[in-house]
């Protein structure tokens, strides 16, 4: 797809999800956005965390992504394919099943979510320098 197509298809989800949550009229509440996009958002999030806690520059290419993660521990393409789109399909479900309760508990979830998404990344890392 390359840089230009990932940042138009990424513009145009960003782009459709504030469309569908704001205003009177809002299909969605703002935080069920946040839970659409839960996965693509958490790794590129942890990725950028943890190239600025090795000093890093925040753009920088490199295969610290969660799909290399995922292969990197012995998944195949097609297993990381699996994993990764459950994570998002489970998260997506989470978020509208949340859309009847308060927001506030739905964010709640959404950043301890998000805790438990860096201690992965952060503990496959830490297993990664040891086996080196």
């Amino acid at each position: 797809m390359g840089d230009g197509g990932s940042i138009t298809l990424g513009f145009l989800v960003t782009a459709s999800l504030v469309y569908f949550s704001q205003g009177d009229n809002a299909l969605i509440r703002p935080v069920t956005a946040l839970w659409l996009v839960a996965v693509p958002l958490m790794d590129m999030i942890a990725t950028m965390l943890r190239r600025w806690r090795l000093g890093r520059r925040l753009m920088d290419a490199d295969r610290s992504h969660l799909h290399h993660t995922l292969i990197n521990r012995g998944l195949s393409t097609r297993s990381t394919l699996v994993v990764m789109a459950g994570y998002g399909v489970v998260c997506a479900l989470t978020g509208l099943a949340l859309e009847q309760g308060p927001e506030s508990l739905s964010l709640l979830l959404y950043f301890l979510l998000f805790l438990a998404h860096c201690a992965y990344v952060v503990a496959s890392d830490r297993r990664a320098a040891l086996a080196s």
